[in-house]
């Protein structure tokens, strides 16, 4: 069954090999945005499974105005 609007493999089960494979780029230091891309899967799965898992994973670093904010006045964010 085709869920229109969700990207292809929505709500996919977690295999083992998803959860090694999840676990070895957590470990390696890759951001959570490339790990999603690099998997098929959105960020808030990974980072779900990761919560699951009790893996702490990376965000991207910031862009843009509140990296400026941050970089100005750190108790900015």
């Amino acid at each position: 069954m085709v869920i229109v609007g969700h990207p292809p493999g929505h709500r996919r089960r977690w295999e083992e090999e998803d959860d090694a494979e999840l676990r070895r780029r957590i470990v390696d230091g890759e951001f959570l945005r490339d790990i999603a891309h690099a998997m098929g899967r959105t960020q808030e799965a990974c980072r779900s499974r990761a919560n699951i898992l009790k893996l702490a994973v990376k965000s991207a670093p910031m862009r843009g105005r509140v990296a400026a904010a941050a970089a100005r006045e750190p108790s900015a964010i």
